[in-house]
């Protein structure tokens, strides 16, 4: 007796959302996501509202800047080396193919100074 399985994959479909996250500058951060057929971006907060992309599928673009990790299949882990403050914001990572499927996330940075204030 067999039984057939059927599994439909919809191309560019997220199946993780990362999460939020605050990071000290000069640390790694990582950015989980998972699907199939996915791309990361930075939202540049301009009046024109652009957006930078970081990867498309596999490929990671400013390698001295990101890193991306795809195995097992499915996973699109992005990390931002040696953050630094002006890179805090807000990423999506979304499907190719898929266009409505996508999630942001916000990333806060921090450089740790403390600041005491006196007063008198």
């Amino acid at each position: 007796m067999y039984t057939l399985r059927f599994v439909a994959v919809v191309c560019g479909q997220l199946t993780k959302s990362p999460e939020n996250v605050a990071a000290l500058v000069g640390s790694n951060v990582t950015l989980r996501c998972a699907g199939t057929t996915l791309s990361w971006e930075e939202s540049v907060s301009d009046a024109s509202g652009n957006v930078v992309s970081i990867s498309m599928v596999a490929d990671v673009f400013h390698r001295d800047k990101y890193d991306l990790t795809t195995e097992p299949t499915g996973t699109y882990d992005l990390t931002i080396k040696s953050i630094q403050l002006n890179q805090g914001g807000q990423y999506r990572c979304k499907g190719i193919v898929a266009t409505k499927s996508y999630t942001f996330v916000q990333v806060i940075t921090f450089s740790g100074e403390i600041l005491l204030l006196f007063l008198p």
